[in-house]
């Protein structure tokens, strides 16, 4: 699921008022985070806690199971036909799953308008090959692209990861649902301290491979 982070980076803005919030119970702040000395723009878009994220839109259970998935829907007035795509994975020295031997992924692609190109629009879905939901996202169309949510999910089932295109966002949770880290635009944050973009990404490399593999 991690690998499709480079393909997929994403989501649809939340407007948001993080100044005027309650500030969190001190075990779930995790790090040296100091709220108040952040830049407005970025308490306004921070979730301290994954309890703060936005709800998966328009939650559908049954699309948990690919079988349910129907074959054509309407998106924004738009006909789109539903795609499933399959992908060997590669172990590169991870620690073996054998159950994990192919990423399914399923979306809609929906036809242009006049001029436009198709575009993905409605939920897309990444699973193991045993049927594990790794990854899921909610595509609309946004007055600057598409705008997409990205809401990742560890081997034990639990949120991690959020992301926002749009908004160049993007944030990591602990298990107990805590902020690990996040970027904001240009303002790259680990544990409440403030680190260049490059040491931000070598970190969320380690907890990509930790996140994956340690349940």
């Amino acid at each position: 699921m991690w690998l499709l982070v480079a393909v997929f980076m994403s989501l649809a803005a939340r407007s948001g008022v993080a100044a005027e919030r309650v500030a969190p119970p001190p075990h779930q702040v995790k790090g040296s985070w100091d709220f108040a000395s952040l830049p407005a723009e970025v308490r306004d878009r921070m979730h301290r806690t994954a309890g703060e994220v936005p709800a998966f839109p328009n939650e559908e259970p049954k699309l948990l199971d690919l079988k349910n998935w129907p074959k054509y829907r309407v998106f924004e007035g738009r006909k789109c036909q539903l795609e499933v795509h399959r992908a060997d994975v590669l172990p590169r020295g991870r620690p073996p799953r054998p159950e994990y031997t192919t990423q399914i992924w399923a979306s809609y692609e929906c036809k242009p308008w006049l001029w436009r190109k198709a575009e993905s629009l409605g939920p897309s879905y990444y699973w193991t090959s045993d049927g594990q939901l790794l990854e899921r996202a909610y595509s609309r169309t946004g007055r600057r692209g598409t705008a997409v949510r990205i809401y990742q999910i560890d081997r034990a089932g639990r949120f991690v990861g959020y992301l926002d295109r749009i908004h160049g966002t993007e944030e990591y949770f602990d298990a107990d649902g805590s902020l690990i880290a996040g970027e904001y635009g240009r303002v790259s944050l680990w544990m409440g301290e403030r680190v260049s973009h490059v040491e931000y990404a070598a970190r969320r490399r380690r907890l990509f491979r930790d996140v994956r593999w340690r349940y």
